[in-house]
């Protein structure tokens, strides 16, 4: 039972965040493109709040298209057809490190289409991040390992589960939210200097 539980959250991160980046790559470059954002800001909106309001819109419907609802099927079906116990508390924590995970590519991606203006480098980078996440990860040092989003995967399986934790699990945490903090400044700084 906990097997299936820590694969099924482990995949979920992997999937979530790859459907991230091939989604959303022409969020703001297909903007751009169509001369739709020139057409935006010229109205009475702001170029931060373009951006932002991407942000918002797809991430909320990340969490409840790719989240929510496969979680709480996976979570109900599992106390349905599984006799054994399923404490939420410890699965909503790792639906919540997905849900930090997601936000981590998502932000990357815009951030990566106010920097470029084809989808091919937007995707590519997104999903080569994504990708050393999940294959590399086992020849990358612990110690460099907590501080990037890809540990996020493990973290969230065994928290799923109850696993104990590697030293120094929280930095992944801190560094991920940095890390989104640091790309939403710099996509905010590059679409505030675009020429339209």
């Amino acid at each position: 039972m906990q097997q299936v539980i820590q694969t099924f959250i482990q995949l979920s991160a992997g999937a979530i965040a790859i459907g991230t980046v091939i989604t959303v790559q022409g969020a703001i470059v297909g903007e751009k493109q169509l001369g739709t954002a020139a057409w935006v800001i010229s109205k009475p909106a702001s170029r931060s709040a373009f951006i932002l309001a991407k942000l918002i819109a797809y991430a909320l419907g990340f969490w409840v298209c790719a989240m929510l609802i496969p979680t709480t099927i996976f979570f109900f079906g599992t106390l349905r057809l599984v006799p054994a116990s399923l404490s939420i508390a410890p699965f909503l924590s790792a639906v919540a490190l997905v849900a930090l995970c997601q936000l981590f590519y998502l932000v990357l991606t815009l951030a990566l289409g106010t920097f470029f203006d084809s989808r091919g480098p937007i995707a590519g980078i997104g999903i080569a991040m994504a990708m050393t996440g999940l294959l590399l990860k086992s020849i990358i040092p612990i110690q460099f390992l907590v501080a990037t989003p890809w540990i996020l995967f493990d973290l969230s399986g065994a928290i799923a589960i109850g696993a104990p934790l590697p030293p120094g699990w929280y930095l992944a945490i801190l560094s991920t939210t940095g890390g989104i903090v640091i790309m939403v400044a710099l996509a905010l700084w590059r679409f505030g200097r675009e020429e339209f």
